[in-house]
């Protein structure tokens, strides 16, 4: 401690400094706001052991009611956390209210038809054909989306560097519902209990009163940007004879995972949601590429490389922050990333401005009343599955890797997208238009 004893007392130091060294053994991560994490904070006992780094506190203050405190040095890799266990994912089925599941108003007397015999029969037909079927339709549509999970994880890693398994997601406004991945693996113990969390990427640095990660080891998480509704299809519309029975109404497994931001880059920044955010700015504007994996609507998952650079094959991507200022009101809006493909460049008659990635189309409908698998997406046919949007598009963005959206909006608070893709020389079974029109992850056309 340094200060001058003022005063015949010499009694108390009015200005000064102090520092305080510290032994840490094992530390844990938090956000400065309200969050929620994949990990829960234990302490277990010391014993004979060493402490695995130091951290220096400071306290500078100029009068007694004026105190600053700030922290230098780094952490160790071990963490005082444990890991929780992750959610099964496997799907819930409706509440039911009496003998039916609860889903709230419906259109299903819409444009009802009526049969004669005939007809009922074939009706009832298909329906106990696509029964038949969902087995097979199941083990196919799970092979595909381990496909497609790969892939699009694949891609992320090449983009954003490897994924992080440690999470805290903010649950205020004040970081507008974004969180922030990092490091973190889970180790078992000899007695196989409940995992902790190791930081694999070494010693995080201390400044001020923020733990620090390079970017390249950090990821901006948000829950997904659309949620996934349930489908329903009016009997008017069942094309039975050409494309089967379509079960409805069609519900979603999942939403699709987290939306994730992330860059290979090696700047230092706080590991807080905000600033790891700014750090794939700062990462974009040196001309590193920028990875964001988010979904669309019913059941699409999409991987896109961001890219700063222009080729001679395209225009450089635009990736900004959008966030509107009220001077006359003191507010600010909240934070949202906006990208435009290819720089918003006009279509001009031509193919419409696209991103780098893959997009894929998840085969995760489930029968909303009892959660059962159905191995079938929107876009699908339970009568000639080959000849499905599904199939075909799937295919279409395998061969030729691709995410035929123009814009993206990303915010923790949910996705929107006003995207109108074309393609006037798409042939047969290729995209020739891919439209969506959604506010706020909620779709207002199907």
């Amino acid at each position: 401690m340094r200060g001058e004893l003022p005063g015949p007392d010499r009694a108390r130091i009015d200005a000064g400094t102090a520092q305080l060294l510290f032994g840490v053994y094992d530390w844990a991560p938090t956000l400065p706001d309200p969050y929620v994490s994949n990990a829960f904070i234990r302490r277990p006992g010391r014993g004979a052991e060493v402490p695995q780094s130091l951290l220096l506190a400071r306290v500078a203050w100029s009068t007694p009611a004026q105190a600053v405190l700030t922290f230098e040095g780094q952490l160790g890799p071990r963490l005082a956390l444990g890991g929780r266990d992750a959610s099964s994912g496997d799907p819930q089925p409706a509440p039911k209210r009496g003998h039916d599941p609860d889903v709230g108003l419906t259109q299903r007397e819409q444009e009802l038809r009526t049969f004669d015999r005939q007809q009922a029969l074939a009706w009832r037909h298909a329906q106990e054909s696509e029964q038949e079927e969902r087995g097979r339709r199941d083990e196919i549509a799970q092979a595909e989306n381990k496909r497609s999970t790969a892939i699009i994880d694949r891609f992320m890693t090449e983009a954003a560097g490897p994924a992080c398994s440690l999470l805290l997601l903010d649950v205020s406004t004040n970081q507008d519902l974004l969180g922030v991945a990092f490091g973190g693996q889970a180790k078992r113990d000899a007695n196989n209990n409940p995992p902790g969390l190791t930081a694999e990427s070494g010693a995080f640095p201390v400044s001020g009163l923020a733990v620090h990660s390079e970017v390249n080891g950090m990821r901006v998480i948000a829950l997904p940007q659309v949620q996934w509704e349930p489908v329903r299809t009016l009997d008017a519309d069942q094309d039975i004879m050409t494309m089967g029975w379509f079960p409805t109404p069609l519900a979603a497994a999942n939403d699709g995972g987290a939306t994730q931001i992330g860059a290979r880059y090696q700047k230092l920044m706080p590991i807080i949601p905000e600033d790891a955010l700014l750090g794939t700015f700062d990462a974009y504007k040196d001309g590193t590429p920028v990875g964001v994996r988010t979904t669309f609507p019913f059941g699409l998952v999409a991987v896109i490389r961001l890219q700063p650079q222009e080729t001679p094959d395209r225009k450089a991507d635009l990736y900004a922050l959008t966030r509107p200022k009220f001077t006359d009101e003191q507010a600010v809006g909240g934070i949202q990333v906006t990208a435009h493909a290819e720089g918003g460049r006009p279509d001009l008659g031509g193919i419409s401005p696209t991103f780098e990635g893959q997009l894929r189309q998840w085969l995760n409908g489930v029968d909303l009343a009892s959660g059962a698998p159905l191995g079938i997406s929107v876009l699908g046919s339970t009568g000639d599955p080959a000849g499905s949007v599904e199939t075909v598009f799937n295919n279409d963005m395998g061969a030729r890797p691709r995410v035929p959206v123009t814009r993206i909006d990303l915010s923790g608070y949910g996705g929107s997208n006003f995207s109108d893709w074309n393609n006037p020389f798409a042939a047969f079974a290729e995209a020739a238009k891919v439209q969506f029109r959604y506010m706020i992850g909620r779709t207002p056309l199907r």
